[in-house]
């Protein structure tokens, strides 16, 4: 579970599928090797720590920590209810019609991903309240399910914690909220694993647990490429090619958009003229830090406008968090914010495995599934609401914290 270990582990998939997928894509070796290199030193800064002692106070503490509290039970069901209510309020503020046809789903987030594109759609506090409620709520739901049960209180749990996000993708077609609430989700398990005394990612069971989640996820993600117009071909081998292009292209162009990019940048003939500018200082790694102090600079909907395109079955603009974070602090400066990023990281897991109830490490931990899961496409601090999650899931295991000392004082006195 070391955070090293979890950036490799995420981008060694993040590679090595496209490049087995789309092995006759080109590319440029100089752009996987600085992906590498990242990676390294990411997994680097983990040896500032003596982790011999902190697995041994770890073990010491083992399921001392209860996270299945009725507060916490009480939190989490009030978040995703939260979640619900208010992404069916932005729905129906935006012209949404409930209706059990399939047709008239896919023609709703249908318009719905027009209007996000040609600013039709309107921004509520509602949309915003829903993403975080729900972000917060996954998390949650990931610290107290009953991970050795199948029970009633285990469906239920799992079945709150993704049913905002496939509310999202049904309604609007949003489908980048549903994998980031399943890593999110995963945060939460791997946190309660950790003080369980458990140190494997996966254990007896997980390839059928995938297997099954896969079979579920699948046809809703289905369901968001034929709401891209699909739905309306009548020709079903168009479908099928025109699928098989948004499939490869959202699980494997991300590489072969940077590789494009990395070559312009570093000053190679690349196969698109991309926009150069000088050194944004943060904008695009935290650029919602920046639109808080105000910075109003327009950022295309996607982030970028540019398209790397490949032949039919590549196209994208999905260029990773590193050319952000390259057009934001150089191609070295670069390898200091992943210095940063990667200390930050094992502090919080050192801090985790150290303490009996250490709430920031726990909470930032636990995000930090969707902070690796999202590097493939862009900084997660792109968005406001990640913040917003972190807090409201700091504040729930205060609370919960504070809950539990007042028992445990009223059950010492005399």
């Amino acid at each position: 579970m070391f955070p090293a270990c979890l950036f490799g582990w995420f981008w060694f998939l993040f590679t090595f599928i496209p490049l087995v997928a789309l092995y006759t894509v080109p590319i440029n070796p100089m752009a996987v090797f600085y992906i590498l290199c990242m990676a390294m030193t990411i997994s680097a800064t983990a040896l500032a720590f003596p982790w011999a002692r902190a697995f041994a106070k770890n073990d010491q503490s083992v399921r001392s920590v209860n996270f299945n509290t009725p507060w916490l039970r009480k939190a989490f069901y009030i978040l995703s209810s939260t979640a619900i209510g208010c992404i069916s309020v932005n729905a129906v503020l935006n012209g949404f019609q409930f209706t059990f046809s399939i047709m008239g789903l896919l023609q709703s987030a249908s318009s719905f991903i027009e209007g996000r594109y040609d600013g039709s759609v309107i921004g509520t506090i509602f949309s915003q309240l829903g993403l975080t409620s729900a972000y917060s709520a996954a998390v949650l739901g990931g610290l107290i399910v009953d991970r050795k049960s199948r029970n009633l209180f285990f469906q239920l749990v799992f079945l709150l914690s993704f049913l905002p996000s496939v509310l999202l993708l049904i309604i609007e077609g949003n489908k980048g909220a549903l994998p980031l609430v399943a890593a999110l989700f995963w945060g939460g398990v791997l946190v309660q694993k950790l003080k369980d005394g458990e140190k494997s990612l996966f254990g007896p069971g997980s390839l059928k647990q995938g297997v099954m989640i896969l079979s579920v996820f699948f046809p809703l993600i289905l369901f968001s490429f034929l709401a891209r117009g699909v739905y309306e071909e009548r020709d079903f081998s168009v479908v099928f090619r025109v699928l098989g292009r948004l499939f490869a292209s959202y699980s494997s162009a991300h590489l072969y958009a940077f590789s494009d990019w990395f070559t312009f940048a570093t000053g190679g003939s690349a196969t698109y003229s991309y926009t150069g500018q000088p050194l944004t200082g943060g904008f695009y790694t935290f650029m919602s830090v920046f639109r808080l102090f105000g910075d109003d600079r327009f950022v295309p909907a996607g982030t970028y406008d540019e398209y790397f395109q490949y032949g039919f079955f590549v196209q994208s603009n999905i260029f990773t968090v590193y050319r952000g974070m390259i057009t934001d602090f150089g191609l070295v400066g670069a390898f200091s914010v992943a210095s940063a990023f990667g200390f930050m990281a094992h502090m919080s897991f050192f801090g985790l495995l150290t303490k009996r109830m250490p709430v920031f490490h726990i909470v930032l931990f636990a995000h930090l599934i969707g902070i690796i899961y999202t590097s493939m496409f862009v900084s997660i601090f792109t968005w406001n609401s990640i913040y917003s999650s972190i807090f409201g899931v700091i504040l729930s295991l205060k609370v919960a914290q504070s809950l539990s000392a007042k028992t445990t004082y009223r059950s010492y006195q005399p």
